[in-house]
């Protein structure tokens, strides 16, 4: 059985993560594995990035002060 499905390509950044998941053991807590860690974490960093640039957004240009109540402070 394949680790991921054939369309899901990975980055070499998740497969260092895997590794160094690996590595340290990480995966023990849970009883996770390293390559699910991996992408869930790698998951969590893309979702904090377009968290970021809609709070951005929010604060420098995508919202008005009636729509912002913290843009007129």
């Amino acid at each position: 059985m394949p680790d991921s499905p054939p369309h899901v390509t990975k980055s070499l950044f998740q497969s260092k993560l895997e590794d160094l998941i690996n590595f340290e053991s990480m995966e023990n807590g849970s009883n996770t594995p390293d390559l699910i860690l991996a992408r869930y974490l790698v998951s969590c960093l893309k979702t904090f990035d377009t968290a970021t640039r809609a709070r951005d957004n929010w604060y420098n240009e995508g919202k008005g002060i009636e729509e912002n109540p913290r843009k007129g402070r």
